[in-house]
Order: C-alpha cells, then structure tokens, then sequence
C-alpha cells in the first residue's frame, strides 16, 4: 500500500498501523546465511530477568525505565524463574513514531549460530487489529549490529499471548561475544502499549540459540545453507527483452500493475499516495509499443472518493457483447474501502462507483474474472482475515464479502480458472496466495467462489516476503506458486501443482490455520541462478502451455540485506524462464530484462523499519508481469524511481514497460524476434495519434458525455532517427558532437497546428525525444504555442510536486538548444551536445556505474519520442499532459567515430547477450489509508533533501 503523501515514498516514520497493514504481519522471519548442512551446536536457553527480579524495585532504583524501557541490568542469562508471581515487566510503551528499545545484556556466546527460538508472553493494554511485532537485533561490544529478524502474532484479542517461532541472524559462522546486548524494538497499533511478561516461572519469556527444537518442532538447519546462486545452470534459449517504454511519462505510480486481456490489450495502473486519493491507467492496443491514457484527460484520474493507496485491474476471461473483454479496477482510500469501475471497451468508457460495499478496515486488493461478468475481489480485512467480494456485473458492484481465511499475512493475486478444466471440481476454480508465517498456502474455491478451504503450497522455513507470495495458472490447469525470501539467501523459489491434483487443496477443519495439507505440489526449484544473489519481490507469470512458466524479480549481483540503508548495490529487472516445470529437474533460462541498472542501494521491505534502518522505501512492494495471449509475449512494468547511488531515496516513479523479444513463448513455440533493443530509429505507424481514447468523467454516475477520439495529423509521428550531430539550421556537421535528433510528423503546417489544439482541448503542444544517459533521465524538445511558435530546449531530470494528485514528470525545456521545425516537411530537428551528455561505466558485481563525461560509442538508453497536449498556454509552465502519440523505445549508441550507425542485429542486440560497449573507452556493458483519523496525525516526517545531478554547461 502507498503512504499518505505523494513520491518519494520514503515514509519517514509512518503511522505503525499503515505500516503494519502494508508489510503484512506475518511470523518466523528471516534465516540463515551460515553455511555448511549440519545443525550447529545446541546453545542454551536464555530467560529474561530485571536487575533484582522485580519491575517494581527496578523503577525506583532507576525512575526512567518507567516510561517504558527494560529496566537498567536488565539480563538475558541461564537461570531459570522460580518465582510463580504474575508477570510483572513492562516491556514497551509503543510509540507510532519511535519506539523505545529496551535492551538485555548477554552473558554468553555461541559458536556458529544459525538461529534462535523466541517463547515469549506478550501482551498489550487493549486488543490489536494488526497484531504485536517484536524486532530484535545484537549488538557486539565492537559496535558490530547483527540482526535477528522479526517475531510476529497478526491478531491480539486480549490476554497474555504466547509467541514462538524461529528466527535467523543475519551472520555467517560467527559467535555472539560474551557482553552484546540484545535490543528490541517492539509495535502495536494505535500508539497501544505492548508488554512482554518475564520473571516469572508462569510465564518464563526466553530466548534459545542454535536450538533442536522451537515451539516442539524440530528446527531445519539444512535449509539455513543454500548453495551459492551462481552454482545453478542455466540454458540459453534466447530470453530478451525490449528498452524500456514509459506507458505514462510524466504521473508518479507507485507499485505499478499490468493486466492483459485475450485480445491483447495490456493496461498498467498505479497509485500516488492515497492522501491524494489519485490513482491513474493506460491502455495499449499494439502490444506495447504505445499507451493511451485512461480517464478524463489531461489528468486522467481514475479514482473517486476512494484510491490513492492501492491499484488494481482485472479483465474477463470470456467476450461481452460488444465483443471485447471486460476491465474491472479496484483502488484502495486510506484503508477504509475502495472505489470501482468497469468498462467494456478497453477503457473507452468508464462506469464508475464510489465505493465496493466493502468493510473498513482493508488492505491490497487484487481482482479476477471466472467468465464474461463475474468478477472476484481479494484483499485483507484487517478485523475478520483474507476476504473475497464476487461481482455479478463486470466488476461494477460487489456483493457481501465472505472471510475465506483468517491465518494469513499478505495475500497474493487472485486468479480464475474457468469452469471445465479442472477434474473434480463442479464450477471455475478461484484461488489466491497467501502466507501464514513461513508457511506459502492457497486459499481456494472449487465452485465459484461459493464455498472455500485452504492448503499448504510450502513451508520456506523462513519469512517468505521479499515481496507478495504470487501465482498463476497454465491453460491446462496447473498452478505455479513462488515467494522470495526476506533473508537467509534471499532467494527466489517456485512449486507448482498438477491440474490433477488441485481438487486436494481443501482442509477438512473450519479454522483455516489447521489446513496444511500438501495436496501435491512438487519440491521447491530455486529460481535466481547463474550470479544473481539477492532477489525481491518476484511475480509469477505462465497462463500458457503446460509447463511454461516466468518469474520476474528485482535481482542483484551483490549479498546483503536490502532493507538496510548500508546495502550498496546495483539492481536490474531479472526474468527466469523455464518450459518444463514438471520435469525431475527444470531447465532454466535466464536474462537481465532491463538494458541498464534501475535502481541502487536498498530496496527496503521492512515498513516502519525502513526509516529505523534507513532503507529505501520508494520502489514500495511489488511490480508484475504477465504473459500476452494476443501476442504471446511476456510483459513487465516496473517502477523507474530515478535514483541515484547514494541518494537516500528515489524521486518520481515512471511506470517502464519491457516486452518479451525474444526467446519461448509461454504459450508454445519460440517467437519470432521483435526490433532489435539497440537501433539508430523507430519508425511509428500513421493514424495512431487519439485524442480523447478515454473521455468519460467519473464524477457522473453513469457512461455519457464522451468526445469523439480522432487522430490528431500533428501529433501524429511517424519516424525517428538518431544521427551524429548537426547544426540543425545548416545541416553542417559538429566536431566532437553528441546527438542530433530528427522526429517526422504527419503534419505541422499552421493549420494542422490550431487544429490539434481544438482537438485535444489544449493551449500548447510538445514534441519531446526522452532518453535515459547515466544515472537519470533527459530530455530534448520543440514546444509550440500559437502567441510565440516553435522553440527548442533540453532538461535533465526534472520535476513538480505542486498538482493535485501527485508528483509530476516535467519538460519544461529549461536550457536552449539548437532546433529547427521544418513545418512544410513535417520534421523537427533538435541538437543535443556532448559536453550535455554523460554515461555509465564500469558496471561488474560488487560495484555501481560510474557516471562520466559521454563519447563516441557510448550506451543511451530507453530513448523514445512523444508528442503531448499541454492544457497551459506557456510551454515551459507545465502540469498534466496527455500523450497523444509514442514511438516504440529503442537504445542507441552515441554517433561518433568508430560507432555503429544502422540497427544493431544478432546476439549482440538484446539485454544480457551483448559484449560491452566499444569505442574510445569501453563502456557499460549492454546486459540487457489511512486507517484512523489519529494515526494520520503522526504520519510522516521531512523527507531527506536528495542531491540533483548538476548538468555540464554548453
């Protein structure tokens, strides 16, 4: 779920409820990075005690422990409470800012821990919707942190609460030395009290290093050491991936979602923050290469009295009556409800309602279609458990929604198998993911969403969210599920289960919790191999042939922890493929989809403490990918945070979609390879500039009022073409250059200029060639208005936070720069220097990029041209534009001497194929709500002041 306010997403000390809500409470986190398969010695018990045995005589020896510490002398040792008195230690006042951090001293170390159980009482002065959380962490007399994980109990009705689980430090094969203290940082919503009863041998709270058993169950260590990720093989079928495509360049969407229909139309939607109440779509109908905003433009806001927080699409999986599928959207408010639509004609027409019927208090929503109408929404009702909503209407109104488990944590995507495919099952099959502490389970329908039961996919051993646990179906039935680890080796792994054997996922006991029945899934494959160490938020993607299935993941060369500020690394969009899941051991191939790093440093996952931990929160908690039935191509969107090693966070979130070029198809075969990903040009159909795709105003209760979509002759591109530089008046060559730019329209004469301006309802025009050089984002444009015509400028990244909704993508084309609009012609040409240019180098494991000044031969990347209707007079004065038109994006190679001046082909045109760079000196190498009034009260703190990049001077 997004924060109250808009990107960055930093949430700097978010209300503990949200957090909580966002995170998903779940139980036994992280594990082991120790090596080595055999269990480790047994360590001892270690029970908790105040200095003198009793809360009461520890608070007049030392009065500041009353506000809600340990007691001072508080230890963690071996003697065991004798005494039979109540629990008598307050533990922690919980704060929704900071909490305080009691500590206990340790008086032993243990060789080679690889985990710890914690049997703990805790308690809080009034029941919790969202449960108690105990943090834990060690600090060594060195100052050396090691953390433990978390400790979880996702619902408190009162009374003392036992709390078992194990957990795993985060340390390979060292001992804890005598004298670290062990800290905790503990939460309860709504600023309640949380108490952790010891000293008492009714309640004897401890703690057991490297123990045989926890809570009588024997503890796993063979789990705790996972081979090495670059161990794993790897096949090369041809996996690639396009450059990037913003499907909206300029709004700020956190948590991006794209969904495809039958017919091939892919929409991406995302929030910006639900204090904005604003979530905001695009539709594609070519496979990707262009995108339409959705809603009323220039803004194009989906959302009503709800949204902001959460985003969700679903499409039917059967024809309406005008022929097309259904699309149904969700979007979450502060955590009291959503808002809905649905549309029949792939977002040209919208009805819309305020709310779902649904019941505060909910969290993530995710919607699917059995058939042509009825329409499922899932997500967590923060009082009652895993709740589902059936929609007889498209996804319009829901009825009544039915709680279908009530131990989960985070829930995954629904989804829907139709009726028939499944044996044994009397109607479609309806199914969504979820955790239960480690354990992965699915909660199921095998009538329609009438009735419901659960069973266990797989128990990680480990907190299995690094991400939401996901899943999907092929055409026959068979369903995938994959998780990602939030330690240990901070894997990806997958399990699938046989069309034969889903009519087994049903528990026989009403309480959801006793269902863990493995009805036959086959053992867990690690999916990240061949380097790539440290993997989160993976999403699962088959919906084809029988045995094909993808993951897509955030992955990394580097090992560390990504919720921790000190993790410095290098993240790229990695897609792992595999066409015979079912086999005794499935072949994997593998690719980085994303021609240059997208991101750098923490990728933080640990909610309230991320700010604890300094982590970086704005890539928030998911991405997706699904497979294109229309196509049979895999497609991605991610978020394009802009951030730069270093920063503390990233800055506006652009939605980049990455379409499948090359390598099998989930649906059978191989492809046929798409454009090459480095190219000098892109040419773009004509007629494909619409005003207006999306017009209907959602404030109006029902579908009216929509403007006629047209193609717009001066927005309508046809051709771009990247060359060395040239005086764009002359057509003289420049030494030592950078770029020149020519964009071909299919009309700029006066006339088609005033028309265009009639027709999408605005006062200015941009023509903008957008390309990523370095770490961020640029731009060169021409701007037109009728008072001043044409002028031409260029910007680096920039933005605006000043708009209803959100932050806001700008080219204001601030700095001037040579530019010529031949308007007889139908062609821009616009300039771009080298001294304005810079690129990456020296990308390898272990290391970031380095920025540096741009030669001849250097990588630019996700270059792409758009035209956009401006509602503002002034070109420079910029707010919410709309698209009209989009070239497909392409990578280009810095003109100069020694470079290549046609399309790239072969092995070297795609992601992960290419060698480096060549030239002068070689370059990168080509590797691819608010809950409750109150608690917004104690939201968000300043967010930390992020240093631009400084742009050399012409």
């Amino acid at each position: 779920m997004l924060p109250l306010s808009t990107l960055p997403f930093r949430r700097t000390a978010l209300a503990t409820a949200c957090v909580l809500a966002s995170v998903g409470v779940a139980t036994l986190l992280p594990t082991s990075t120790a090596t080595g398969a055999t269990a480790p010695p047994v360590g001892p018990s270690l029970y908790f005690h105040s200095e003198s045995g009793t809360y009461a005589a520890d608070v007049a020896a030392d009065p500041a422990s009353a506000g809600g510490g340990a007691p001072s002398g508080s230890t963690a040792d071996t003697t065991k409470p004798t005494g039979d008195s109540p629990a008598t230690g307050v533990f922690v006042v919980g704060q929704s800012i900071l909490p305080t951090t009691p500590k206990f001293t340790l008086k032993t170390g243990v060789t080679g821990l690889q985990a710890a159980c914690f049997d703990v009482y805790l308690s809080a002065d009034t029941p919790q919707v969202l449960g108690l959380t105990l943090n834990s962490s060690i600090t060594t007399p060195a100052g050396e942190t090691i953390s433990f994980g978390t400790l979880s109990e996702p619902a408190y009705d009162g009374g003392v609460k036992r709390v078992t689980g194990v957990v795993r430090p985060d340390l390979v094969g060292k001992a804890i030395p005598a004298g670290s203290t062990l800290e905790f940082s503990a939460y309860a919503d709504a600023s309640e009290g949380l108490t952790l009863n010891y000293d008492a041998k009714s309640v004897p709270s401890s703690i057991s290093l490297n123990p045989a058993t926890c809570g009588a169950k024997a503890v796993d260590y063979s789990a705790a050491a996972p081979a090495p990720a670059g161990t794993l093989p790897t096949v090369d079928r041809g996996l690639q991936f396009t450059a990037g495509l913003p499907s909206d360049p300029q709004r700020s969407l956190g948590e991006p979602a794209i969904t495809v229909d039958r017919e091939g139309t892919l929409y991406t939607c995302g929030p910006s923050g639900f204090s904005n109440i604003a979530e905001y779509a695009n539709a594609s109908t070519d496979g990707g290469d262009q995108f339409h905003l959705i809603g009323q433009p220039p803004r194009g806001q989906i959302s009503t009295a709800q949204g902001g927080g959460d985003c969700a699409l679903g499409t039917a999986i059967k024809k309406n009556a005008q022929g097309h599928y259904q699309l149904a959207y969700a979007g979450l408010g502060p955590l009291d409800n959503f808002s809905t639509f649905t549309s029949p004609d792939r977002g040209r027409t919208i009805s819309g309602s305020p709310v779902s019927e649904s019941v505060p208090i909910v969290d993530r929503q995710w919607i699917a279609f059995s058939d042509d109408k009825t329409a499922f929404l899932n997500y967590n009702r923060l009082l009652q458990g895993q709740t589902v909503q059936r929609s007889t209407d498209g996804g319009f109104t829901y009825g009544q929604g039915k709680t279908v488990s009530t131990d989960g944590a985070r829930l995954g995507q629904i989804r829907a198998i139709e009726k028939g495919v499944i044996p044994g099952a009397s109607d479609a099959v309806v199914y969504f993911p979820y955790n239960a502490g480690t354990k992965v389970k699915l909660a199921m329908s095998l009538d329609n969403g009438n009735t419901w039961s659960q069973c266990l996919a797989v128990d990680a051993g480990i907190d299995p969210t690094a991400g939401f646990v996901t899943a999907d179906h092929d055409i026959a039935g068979n369903i995938y599920v994959g998780y990602a680890e939030k330690g240990g080796g901070r894997d990806t792994y997958l399990v699938a289960l046989s069309k034969d054997k889903v009519k087994n996922c049903k528990g026989a006991d009403a309480d959801s919790a006793n269902n863990n029945v493995d009805p036959g899934f086959t053992k867990k494959v690690r999916v990240n191999r061949d380097g790539v160490e440290t993997t989160v938020m993976p999403w699962v993607a088959a919906s084809g042939a029988p045995g094909r299935v993808a993951v897509a993941y955030y992955g990394s060369k580097d090992v560390g922890d990504p919720d921790s500020g000190e993790f410095d690394a290098t993240w790229h969009v990695v897609v792992s493929q595999t066409i015979d899941m079912f086999a005794a051991t499935p072949t994997w191939d593998q690719t980085q989809a994303t021609t240059h790093p997208f991101h750098y440093d923490s990728i933080c996952l640990a909610g309230l403490n991320c700010d604890l931990m300094l982590g970086d929160r704005s890539l928030v908690d998911f991405f997706t990918m699904e497979y294109n039935p229309g196509t049979r191509r895999l497609s991605i969107v991610l978020s394009q945070t802009n951030k730069r090693p270093d920063d503390a966070e990233g800055q506006t979130s652009t939605p980049n979609v990455l379409i499948q070029r090359s390598g099998p198809s989930n649906g059978g075969s191989m492809l046929e390879p798409l454009r090459p990903v480095v190219m000098t040009g892109a040419p773009d159909p004509k007629g494909d500039a619409l005003a207006n795709y999306s017009s209907y105003d959602l404030a109006k209760p029902v579908v009216g009022g929509v403007l006629p979509s047209e193609n717009v002759p001066a927005l309508d591109l046809l051709d771009v073409q990247v060359l060395p530089e040239r005086n764009p008046q002359t057509g003289a060559p420049v030494a030592n250059g950078g770029f020149t730019v020519k964009m071909k329209y299919a009309d700029l004469s006066g006339n088609a200029l005033q028309q265009a301006l009639v027709q999408t309802q605005s006062a200015s025009l941009v023509f903008l060639f957008r390309y990523v050089d370095g770490y961020q984002q640029s731009s060169v444009g021409a701007y037109w208005d009728p008072a001043t015509g044409f002028r031409f400028g260029r910007d680096g990244y920039t933005q605006t936070t000043v708009n209803a909704g959100g932050a806001v993508r700008i080219y204001p084309g601030a700095t001037e720069t040579p530019g010529f609009a031949n308007q007889d012609g139908g062609v821009i040409t616009l300039s771009v220097p080298r001294s304005a240019l810079v690129a990456l180098t020296g990308e390898a494991k272990g290391s970031r990029p380095k920025e540096v000044p741009a030669q001849a031969g250097d990588r630019i990347y996700e270059a792409v041209a758009f035209t956009l209707a401006n509602p503002a007079p002034l070109t420079q004065a910029q707010s919410y534009m709309y698209q009209t038109d989009n070239a497909p994006s392409f990578d280009f190679l810095l003109p100069g001497a020694g470079s290549v001046t046609g399309p790239q082909t072969g092995p070297g045109a795609g992601p992960d194929r290419s060698p480096p760079v060549t030239g002068p000196r070689g370059g990168l190498a080509a590797t691819g709500g608010l809950g409750w009034p109150l608690l917004a009260l104690a939201v968000l703190g300043s967010a930390a002041l992020i240093r631009r990049r400084t742009r050399a001077p012409l």
